[in-house]
Parts: structure tokens; sequence; C-alpha cells
């Protein structure tokens, strides 16, 4: 898709986060309302490719959703210089390039 196409296709909170590498607020995510009723996959916004399983969520403290391991869906990149030096890396989606958070 392009740019454009992306604007429209997603909401403004998906298209910052997915296309603009935005964050959201802490404790604001939807995944954080995981309840073992709620089993599953959890799949991209943009491309419904599945990224994570429900039984790999945990939570970390952080206020972030947190996976102990990825499906093929997912990527790690070292795109960010900054992220790079704290040994981070950027989280995105194998399928469609969405931006789904940082690893450290």
């Amino acid at each position: 898709h392009t740019e454009r196409e992306w604007a429209y296709i997603l909401s403004g909170a998906q298209y910052n986060i997915l296309r603009k590498g935005g964050t959201e607020r802490q404790k604001s995510s939807i995944l954080n309302t995981y309840t073992t009723e709620n089993v599953g996959s959890y799949v991209c916004a943009g491309c419904n490719t599945p990224l994570f399983t429900s039984t790999d969520k945990f939570s970390s403290g952080t206020g972030w959703p947190s996976f102990s391991t990825a499906l093929q869906g997912v990527e790690e990149e070292d795109l960010d210089p900054i992220r790079a030096t704290l040994d981070g890396k950027e989280v995105r989606c194998a399928t469609c390039g969405g931006h789904l958070g940082d690893l450290f």
C-alpha cells in the first residue's frame, strides 16, 4: 500500500504506530486487557499476519504488552542507531513492515 492508502485503511492511532513508529501511552493498549478467555493469536492491524500467541503473553510490569516469543510473522531490525546502542531492536511485521514496538 501507499502511505495515503495506509492512512485511509488504519485509524489515526494505528497509522501513527504502524507506519510512523509511534508509541502508545503506557497502560493504554487493548492488548493489556488479556484474560484467560482471550485465547488465540494476536495479528497485525495492518495486514492480519499472525504475530504472537496468547500463551506467550506475559506481564512485564512495564505497562506495554509483552510476549516471550514471536511467530514467523515478526522480524527484528536494527534501524535506529540510538536503540542499537542500547542493545535494542525495532520489532516489525514481516509482511507489511508495520512497527510493532521495541525489544530491549
